[in-house]
């Protein structure tokens, strides 16, 4: 017999998530079901109990440090960083997420293999004692923040910061005094004038500057084609784009060096031509105010990271450190996009498997403005969104990592928010190749929902600019 002891709660997801954790029990034990709701003693419950099982989607490792401390054998979905700690047939057993039969599986195998069961769990408790002791794990903590903290960097690539600029009159000396106000000292600063007319007044804030800077121009060609001229001149090993309305805090290079840093002394297979760096932003208005702060979003692999910032772009284009080689492998920003070939730029970097690290802190700051061109520019703005969320959505499909019809619901549903229904559309045209089958969630009374949703929010964000800027 089989009684379920299901610990914990209430739940943020309320209702819903516990009419999944009792489906799921049900499969497993039939009716002899125990919700225990929060509990203090759970040594004591873990002493009870011939088996733990931890079914997630992301990761509870401290829950599977806490039955394998307790010596109870241990199932959990392979996933996050349990492998780390429950190595499957060693230290416990591992099931496939999303799989609530090999959930069931694992289960049947260690009750009909108890001695085996108890061996793997006697393991267990061991590793977890070496690999999660606190004095252990204090001692690595102490030698990474010495490594962030410390003087002296093992690495010291060349860094380039190219600033595009087309009458910038107004904010770009305060770029340009930001870039060479970095604490990083290996650098080399490129200002590409990208056709200004403003009667030579970018031209002049530009040369005053002397040979701190390397200074370009070109006839006008949108931000890509600056930013491409800037590259084709570049010496450095690491790119980072500074509009010239926006601005640096000092360590804004030197963070992202020393996160570089403590990636080669931690990980072997570090690949930096692959790895990509990115971060938060200040948002401020035109006249320097501090408005808010744009949180990016950090996701445990690509897909995920693409399916949040279709909901909400928390890209920043200025936070981003990119290795000079991904411009030889995937290329250079899209000329033909005027107003989204950043946007375009960092998924097709995701979709090519580049490896996104996420540096803390909002050491970029981004300036909202009338003369931004998504506002001078707005149709066009629109119109390119439209096209880039189906390109989006076409490569999502060609790659099988991603070919399922939930994420494809999901892609749509995320932009229904936004009011990009061609999109949307398409999105769900995929997942009913995949299989799924159309519901109330896919119908016209839900689109409909969902765009007088983003017709408020859309009145909201102009709102919130009209009054910030």
């Amino acid at each position: 017999d089989i009684v379920g002891v299901i610990i914990g709660g209430p739940w943020q997801n309320g209702e819903r998530y516990y009419r999944k954790m009792k489906t799921l029990g049900e499969k497993l034990c039939g009716n002899r079901l125990l919700f225990t709701g929060f509990r203090e003693d759970i040594t004591a419950i873990y002493r009870e109990l011939d088996m733990a099982v931890h079914p997630s989607l992301s990761e509870n490792l401290g829950g599977a440090a806490e039955s394998l401390s307790a010596g109870v054998p241990t199932i959990a979905t392979n996933v996050g960083g349990f492998p780390d700690i429950v190595n499957d047939k060693k230290t416990g057993l591992l099931a496939a997420p999303k799989d609530p039969d090999s959930i069931i599986e694992n289960v049947e195998y260690l009750l009909g293999h108890k001695a085996e069961a108890k061996q793997m769990a006697r393991k267990g408790k061991v590793l977890v004692k070496e690999k999660l002791d606190g004095g252990k794990c204090a001692d690595k903590v102490y030698e990474m923040y010495q490594t962030l903290l410390g003087s002296e960097l093992s690495y010291q690539p060349r860094v380039t910061i190219i600033i595009p600029v087309y009458n910038g009159g107004a904010y770009l000396k305060q770029a340009i005094d930001g870039a060479l106000g970095q604490t990083y000292k290996n650098l080399e600063i490129i200002v590409v004038n990208d056709g200004s007319n403003d009667n030579g007044h970018t031209r002049e804030t530009a040369l005053s500057y002397g040979g701190q800077i390397i200074y370009l121009e070109k006839e006008n060609g949108g931000v890509s084609s600056a930013l491409n001229t800037g590259i084709a001149r570049m010496s450095g090993q690491w790119f980072s784009w500074l509009s010239h309305d926006d601005g640096y805090a000092p360590g804004k290079i030197e963070n992202q060096i020393r996160l570089l840093n403590v990636l080669l002394q931690n990980r072997d297979e570090i690949d930096l031509d692959k790895t990509v760096l990115y971060g938060d932003a200040e948002i401020i208005n035109s006249s320097g105010k501090h408005v808010c702060e744009l949180r990016a979003y950090q996701g445990k692999d690509n897909r995920e990271l693409i399916l949040k910032n279709i909901r909400h772009n928390r890209f920043n284009g200025c936070s981003f450190l990119l290795p000079y080689a991904c411009f030889h492998k995937i290329g250079l920003f899209n000329e033909t996009l005027r107003t989204v070939s950043d946007y375009e730029y960092w998924f097709r970097l995701l979709f090519h498997g580049y490896r996104f690290y996420h540096v803390g802190g909002c050491d970029v700051q981004n300036r909202l403005h009338p003369k931004q061109v998504t506002h001078t520019k707005a149709a066009l703005a629109e119109d390119e969104m439209v096209q880039f969320h189906l390109w989006m959505t076409d490569e999502f499909f060609k790659r099988r990592l991603y070919q399922s019809s939930d994420d494809f619901m999901m892609l749509r549903g995320n932009m229904l928010r936004r009011c990009l229904h061609a999109g949307a559309q398409r999105a769900q045209e995929y997942a009913k190749a995949l299989g799924k089958k159309p519901g109330f969630f896919s119908g016209k009374y839900h689109t409909a929902v969902f765009h007088l949703r983003s017709l408020f929010f859309k009145a909201f964000y102009k709102l919130f600019f009209f009054i910030n800027q």
